[in-house]
């Protein structure tokens, strides 16, 4: 089916008028005419009931006319994308923490740069108080960060991308490790593993689980999460954290994972970025990749 002809075709249907059609399409109305004409001979079927000067669309009409609806607004998208694409010549800037850029950003990174190759990327992978700051002083278009991470600022837009499961870990010769649930009271007297109490995830799992004895007692802290992991593998104490930062350790058998009874335990991982600044066009194509993975 000709496009420019389908074109002709919606635009007379908006329009409601020939004459009118045709100088919005800088084409004559004869013209018109003849674009409607073809379809109706391709399809081999009338599209409108011509009455004067005006016409009322058949039934194969309004069926042609949603189809051109739709296809021209998958054109209109087309073609906004291709115009980002060619505007952008800058790089992506993104930052996130360690945890996000080392275990859940690689495979949408991949994804992304597969649907965009000549873009480039600048990732920053800091603590998140400097992903904060490389954020509001604009040196970052965006950020992925958890969703406990304050921003000082009311002009940043927190947009949900997913749910981050947190489980609890233990070495695979702990009394625990071959249960799948557990209770509070059971880890009361447990040596917990974690960055250091003022870490933004301690403050979050005292809030979620109530400030539990184990949180505050016999605490070793270790700075890097992979070197947490190792730590509790080695039977050192316990830990919680991101479900995904332990995938291949619970196949290798070297962690095992348990929920805490009565805790479901999630945490929203969120692109921010300035609301009333302009993103810059390879910004909007990430935010766009990540929205199309919702």
């Amino acid at each position: 089916m000709d496009f420019e002809k389908l074109q002709t075709f919606n635009t007379l249907c908006r329009l409601k008028n020939f004459s009118a059609a045709a100088e919005q399409l800088y084409i004559s109305q004869p013209n018109v005419t003849k674009h409607i004409q073809r379809l109706e001979k391709e399809i081999e079927q009338e599209l409108i009931y011509r009455k004067a000067k005006q016409f009322e669309l058949t039934k194969a009409g309004e069926e042609l006319y949603q189809f051109s609806e739709n296809v021209l607004k998958e054109y209109e998208h087309l073609n906004f994308q291709l115009s980002l694409i060619r505007q952008a010549k800058d790089q992506l800037k993104l930052g996130t923490t360690n945890l996000i850029g080392n275990s859940i950003l690689p495979n949408i990174l991949l994804e992304f740069n597969q649907d965009y190759p000549q873009l480039r990327l600048n990732l920053q992978v800091e603590r998140s108080k400097q992903i904060v700051n490389l954020l509001v002083t604009g040196k970052i278009d965006m950020a992925l960060l958890s969703s406990y991470i304050k921003i000082p600022s009311e002009h940043y837009r927190r947009q949900t991308i997913f749910k981050d499961k947190l489980v609890l870990i233990v070495p695979p010769t702990h009394p625990l490790a071959n249960h799948s649930y557990c209770s509070l009271n059971d880890l009361k007297n447990e040596t917990f593993i974690t960055k250091d109490e003022n870490a933004s995830l301690v403050k979050f799992l005292k809030m979620k689980l109530n400030a539990p004895s184990f949180l505050s007692q016999s605490t070793i802290n270790i700075s890097s999460q992979t070197s947490i992991k190792h730590a509790v593998a080695k039977g050192l104490g316990i830990s919680i954290v991101s479900e995904q930062l332990i995938e291949n350790d619970i196949k290798l058998k070297k962690l095992s994972k348990i929920d805490i009874e009565g805790y479901p335990l999630f945490r929203d991982i969120q692109l921010v970025y300035d609301a009333t600044a302009d993103l810059a066009p390879s910004a909007v194509l990430f935010k766009e990749h990540l929205e199309g993975l919702m």
